[in-house]
C-alpha cells in the first residue's frame, strides 16, 4: 500500500496507507484539545476515556484521566514522525 496524501485541482484529498492514520491522529488531537479547554466532546464517541486509549494506542504512553493537552501534544509529535514517511502530491 502506498503511503500519500494527494490533493486534486479541484481540492479533494485522497489519504492511503499510513496518511489514513495520520488523519486520524490528527483529529483526536483536535477533539483532545476541545474537550480540555471547553469540556464539549467532538461527537458521542469521542468519550474522553476513548481519545485517551487511542493516544495511548498511537504513542505506547499510558494517559490518566485529565491528561488531554498531554495526549494531544504527543500525538501531534507522533504525526509529525508519521509524516516524514507520507509523501505529499498535488495533482
Amino acid at each position: 500500500m502506498t503511503d500519500r496524501i494527494t490533493t486534486t485541482s479541484s481540492g479533494a484529498t485522497v489519504f492511503e496507507g499510513s496518511g489514513i492514520e495520520m488523519y486520524r491522529l490528527t483529529v483526536i488531537a483536535s477533539a483532545l484539545d476541545l474537550y480540555a479547554k471547553t469540556g464539549i466532546k467532538a461527537n458521542t464517541s469521542y468519550t474522553p476515556t476513548n481519545m485517551l486509549r487511542a493516544a495511548t494506542e498511537a504513542t505506547g504512553v499510558k494517559y490518566r484521566r485529565g491528561q488531554y493537552r498531554e495526549a494531544a501534544a504527543d500525538l501531534r509529535k507522533h504525526v509529525e514522525d508519521i509524516r516524514s514517511t507520507v509523501a505529499i502530491v498535488q495533482k
